[in-house]
């Protein structure tokens, strides 16, 4: 982590505070290619893997910025045809939505961390 802005940020789960990525990340001093390949994009649904409740937010990434998340963060990649990013988060936020997080203790495999989410109810 470095003091100045070098236009790419890390995202711990204690980054995601009340459905929202906090603006005032830490930076990392380079990207590397490895950490490029897991930046966000903007619609990424995020997931804390540790903690109760479980943090969840979307991101936002600005113009210019690169975010990249701690292995601690699934990023669920959210086809907008199928599902509305901002839906899956609130519900994933509701009573409901947080009692199935629960039951299915989110897997470290992503995969299957994906698989636990097709009980989501279609949005209306």
């Amino acid at each position: 982590m470095v003091s100045y802005d070098t236009g790419v940020r890390y995202l711990a789960p204690t980054g995601i505070e009340d459905g929202l990525v906090r603006d005032d990340l830490p930076f990392l001093s380079e990207l590397t290619p490895k950490l490029q390949k897991h930046a966000l994009r903007s619609g990424d649904l995020l997931i804390s893997r540790i903690g109760q409740p479980y943090r969840i937010a979307v991101a936002d990434v600005p113009e210019g910025t690169t975010i990249v998340p701690s292995s601690n963060i699934f990023v669920v990649r959210v086809d907008p045809e199928d599902i509305d990013s901002y839906y899956l988060a609130a519900f994933l936020q509701s009573s409901r939505g947080r009692l199935r997080l629960g039951l299915v203790r989110v897997s470290p495999r992503l995969r299957e961390a994906g698989q636990a989410l097709n009980w989501v109810p279609s949005q209306l």
